[in-house]
């Protein structure tokens, strides 16, 4: 299994419940529950850290750079890696979960629409999460 990919899976489940009730858009849906990290630039508040899981994840981050590299061409809007480990990791966590959650049915559903995230959709992005975790490859 894809450590990376679960990872972000994990993260998405931990967040999900505090945005119940909020209207939002599917293809908005990353973006606004890792908003936070964005806003402060780190997910770990420490550079150490942030180097640490960088290198846990670095087989894996290759395949979110590739992906990225093929949509927009490059990749020289991501943080540099040496020099800000911190944002290079938010920036990958987002750009793994909005792909992750645009292969969801349930947010593919609502991609161009309005909706409020109520507990039936958050348990069922989470059951459809739980079950995308079973493959080895992130893009799949």
């Amino acid at each position: 299994m894809n450590e990376l990919k679960s990872y972000i899976i994990d993260r998405i489940i931990e967040l999900l419940e505090e945005y119940e009730d909020i209207e939002m858009y599917g293809y908005d849906i990353g973006y606004t529950i890792f908003e936070r990290y964005n806003y402060d630039g780190t997910m770990t508040y420490s550079t150490y850290e942030a180097k640490k899981w960088i290198e846990k994840y670095f087989d894996d981050i290759g395949e979110i750079l590739e992906e990225l590299n093929f949509e927009f061409g490059d990749t020289n809007s991501i943080p540099n890696v040496f020099d800000n480990p911190e944002a290079f990791m938010v920036v990958i966590v987002i750009e793994g979960a909005n792909y992750i959650l645009s292969n969801l049915y349930t947010v593919e559903k609502y991609w161009n629409d309005k909706f409020i995230l109520t507990k039936h959709k958050i348990n069922a992005i989470k059951r459809e999460l739980k079950n995308c975790n079973n493959s080895y490859e992130f893009y799949n």
